[in-house]
């Protein structure tokens, strides 16, 4: 389900819904009127995307589960997002969630991965199928494997959306100042200025959009 909540008069706010394609519009909010409905979907029990430029957005980012602001929007916008678009194109948002997916899937498969093999080297030594040297081979040839594995998560190129927007790229942050390669005043790593959660969801926003799973 995708939701526009916008400060705008109704005609223009369901007019920009029409053309992005979203199934409910929500116009005249005023910024805490914003939070209050990601509030309210967030009490059913869902894990709820805002996506937002503006200042009057800046309430409902920090409420959403996960808050992600424009590159091109305003400064309180994006402190208060988790996630900043540095190009402010939507697309790249597909393709951050994407890489996300991706991330979570190698760490999940080297994490079982290597509980499955450590548990079946303990039970091939315990019965004196596998010796020392057996057992050292394993445990290095397992580790490098996961390694290995782990190194598909390099960059290896642009992608075509990156070769068309070269300074697209997906700034992490948390509450705090998102990372710009173009501006040397901020740091070069994610800056925690107040505590966060960790356990995010994900879903396809609009924009200064709500979007529950």
């Amino acid at each position: 389900m995708a939701l526009q909540v916008s400060g705008d008069a109704e005609a223009t706010a369901r007019q920009v819904g029409d053309q992005v394609g979203v199934d409910e519009v929500r116009a005249g909010l005023r910024p805490i009127e914003k939070a209050d409905v990601i509030s309210e979907l967030m009490a059913s029990e869902r894990k709820v995307v805002m996506v937002g430029d503006g200042v009057n957005d800046a309430p409902a980012l920090s409420a959403a589960t996960v808050g992600v602001g424009m590159g091109a929007g305003t400064e309180i916008a994006r402190r208060s997002a988790d996630v900043v678009l540095i190009s402010s194109d939507l697309a790249d948002l597909v393709g951050a969630v994407r890489t996300a997916r991706r991330v979570r899937g190698i760490i999940w498969f080297n994490v079982v991965g290597t509980l499955a093999v450590d548990a079946l080297g303990m039970v091939l030594a315990a019965t004196g199928a596998l010796g020392p040297l057996g057992a050292a081979l394993v445990h290095v040839g397992s580790e490098t494997a996961f390694i290995l594995n782990s190194a598909r998560l390099i960059p290896t190129g642009f992608n075509s959306g990156e070769r068309r927007h070269p300074e697209s790229r997906i700034s992490p942050v948390v509450r705090g100042a998102a990372i710009h390669p173009r501006r040397d005043s901020l740091p070069q790593s994610p800056t925690v200025s107040r505590a966060r959660r960790t356990n995010r969801g994900s879903g396809w926003p609009t924009t200064s959009s709500s979007l529950p799973s």
